[in-house]
């Protein structure tokens, strides 16, 4: 694998009115073929596409929580942490005792 510095990714992540975070992916076969380069300037999660990342990332977290817990606890954890009030308002406590398995 070899990493090369992209200047304009860097520009952009230095830049305080863009904060990007850009990275680009080309592969590079041993037969000598390789994929078209991709660029991304702004990934999921960049706070510029925390609109369209927001769905993806509730979709993550339910699906880590299906992994780790029984329904019902699934449920008690999403609630607190869906609704902001509610999780400002839940003790740490209570919180920390419906993640422990």
């Amino acid at each position: 694998m070899t990493e090369t510095e992209e200047p304009r990714f860097t520009r952009g992540s230095a830049n305080p009115n863009t904060l990007s975070s850009g990275n680009g992916i080309q592969v590079h076969f041993k037969d000598g073929s390789s994929t078209p380069r991709i660029d991304i300037e702004y990934p999921t999660g960049h706070p510029i596409r925390r609109e369209e990342s927001a769905p993806l990332f509730r979709k993550k977290f339910l699906e880590g929580l299906e992994t780790c817990f029984a329904p019902e606890r699934r449920e008690t954890i999403f609630a607190i942490c869906d609704d902001r009030k509610i999780f400002e308002q839940t003790p740490v406590s209570e919180f920390m005792a419906a993640l422990a398995v």
